[in-house]
């Protein structure tokens, strides 16, 4: 059994830093999304925007509408954008109840990480499979050439992150698919799976 001193000491060398920072990624992803959770309700959320699809997609129908029956055009077209003013501060609500807690985790994790940085400063926490120090400029970065292919806190953290937060995401049902071409048009890719 591990002793107070003893257990500082072996999480502060691998393999026991190797293994902690993978339980702190783990238990900073859970407790992120849980909150993601009780902040942003993903059924909510999916409901919003099944109607905001839904809005789209009686748009594409209109342009079909537009050439076939021009009269029946018009009054639809005149519904669908007495909608639009709705599906719009519909959109900003999606917006605003995705960016709270995404902000108070920023600024939690910076915190949290500028603090526990003081303690690894400098040293090797995990040996990857392939030595990333021979990488031009990722090498310097992750602080693989001057710990001898060894990479520092931040570089392992974010791995183990990247991987616990999809891990957890799917299992508690807050995950988020992307569509790239439709982020990129104004945020409208964007579909919580629940």
């Amino acid at each position: 059994m591990l002793q107070g001193g003893d257990f500082f000491s072996w999480i502060l060398s691998p393999p026991g830093a190797t293994i902690f920072v993978l339980i702190l990624a783990t238990l900073i992803n859970l407790g992120t999304t849980i909150l993601t959770r009780l902040l942003a309700n993903p059924k909510e959320l999916a409901r919003k925007q099944a109607t905001i699809k839904e809005h789209q997609d009686q748009k594409k129908s209109l342009e079909h509408l537009k050439e076939e029956d021009p009269t029946q055009y018009a009054k639809e077209l005149v519904r669908w954008k007495r909608r639009e003013k709705a599906i719009g501060k519909m959109q900003q609500s999606i917006s605003l109840s995705r960016a709270k807690p995404s902000l108070i985790n920023c600024i939690s994790i910076v915190f949290f990480m500028a603090i526990i940085n003081v303690f690894y400063a400098g040293i090797p926490v995990a040996l990857p499979a392939m030595n990333p120090g021979s990488i031009p400029l990722l090498g310097d970065y992750i602080g693989a050439k001057a710990l001898g292919g060894w990479i520092n806190f931040y570089a392992w953290y974010f791995l183990c992150s990247l991987a616990m937060s999809t891990i957890i995401q799917r299992v508690l049902g807050t995950t988020q698919t992307f569509n790239w071409s439709n982020l990129l048009s104004g945020g409208k890719g964007i579909n919580p799976a629940v």
